[in-house]
């Protein structure tokens, strides 16, 4: 055989190993991530830090956190052209449940999650499905645009040494970056209009399903649907900023402004990739490496991190379990 024919063979048997390897290459980078946090960390400061916690702040972050839940909801429903009476519930549901996933899974399927429990509770009605999934698409590219509008306003904000290392490459990579989003968004429909008719004719594809979800999608590009919907993201984006500000002030920490708000798009960039359960290593190295340069002593981002951790990945869990649990116990017959 001669080394030409081996080649394919060679490649996929190296695209195999690598699909092997890779969600431990993943794992292997969430520990190292978790390592460099929390080296040599004073946890009896940090111990004691959370154990000063003032409760009402704290309640006040989870309140926070909570009503930016309910807000992405019902901008989820908005986009997707479900009115809250009677999917507020169903959609709070599938949001959840997904976000529960998305923490417990070694990978981002939470977005199918919430499809699919979607799908289940509006009983196989497709045209809800594909609304829903259009309009999930477009929420995360309102959130990517969001990180990326956060990190141009807190460039001129930035601590000198950290904006000497960072202006050279964050500002570009962040237009271009933005001009890639936006674009996507009236390029994808484009693009599919050339193939469709290729899939069609040529490989006899059944591309309705396909072409409903586009049919959405482009739906969703008007004023009338994005203007509320990036109104919404807004005072997402606010509010969670708002979240990291009182966690730092129920422990009692120094309420840095941008450090709260690089720490926000820090972490919302770090767990894009999702490379471990529970996202322990990312979360806590990008929580803390956005109030390093503010003063901040270790112990003190350390508490930080962890509380707001706790604070975001608890209450979907909980609210999650809570869904997957009430229909069995209401099927238990009394004692």
């Amino acid at each position: 055989m001669s080394s030409k024919s081996t080649h394919p063979l060679a490649r996929w048997t190296l695209a195999v190993n690598l699909k092997r390897i890779w969600p431990f290459l993943r794992l292997a980078l969430g520990v190292l991530l978790l390592i460099l946090a929390l080296e040599q960390i004073d946890w009896q400061a940090v111990g004691s830090a959370v154990m000063q916690v003032s409760p009402g702040w704290l309640l006040l972050a989870l309140a926070s956190f909570l009503i930016t839940q309910l807000i992405k909801i019902m901008r989820w429903g908005w986009l997707a052209g479900l009115p809250p009476r009677p999917w507020l519930g169903r959609l709070s549901a599938a949001f959840f449940t997904g976000q529960a996933a998305n923490i417990l899974l070694p990978v981002r399927g939470g977005e199918v999650v919430r499809l699919g429990w979607l799908s289940a509770s509006a009983k196989g009605e497709s045209a809800i499905t594909v609304s829903a999934g259009a309009a999930l698409v477009l929420e995360k590219y309102l959130d990517m645009l969001a990180l990326l509008i956060l990190l141009a306003l807190l460039l001129p904000v930035l601590p000198a040494e950290l904006l000497a290392r960072a202006q050279n490459w964050l500002l570009p990579l962040g237009i271009a970056a933005s001009i890639l989003i936006l674009g996507s968004l009236w390029l994808i429909p484009l693009l599919w209009r050339m193939i469709r008719p290729v899939l069609q004719v040529r490989f006899g594809w059944n591309t309705s399903h396909v072409e409903s979800w586009m049919e959405r999608l482009s739906a969703l590009r008007s004023a009338r649907a994005l203007l509320p919907s990036a109104a919404a993201t807004l005072l997402i984006w606010l509010i969670m900023w708002l979240t990291n500000l009182l966690v730092l002030r129920s422990l009692h920490l120094p309420v840095t402004l941008p450090g709260a708000a690089l720490s926000l798009a820090l972490i919302y960039a770090g767990l894009i990739p999702a490379v471990m359960p529970g996202n322990f290593g990312p979360f806590y190295f990008f929580a803390m490496l956005g109030l390093a340069p503010y003063g901040i002593s270790t112990g003190g981002q350390a508490a930080f991190a962890i509380l707001l951790h706790a604070l975001v990945t608890l209450p979907p869990l909980l609210i999650s379990g809570g869904l997957l649990l009430a229909p069995r116990l209401g099927k238990r017959d009394p004692a």
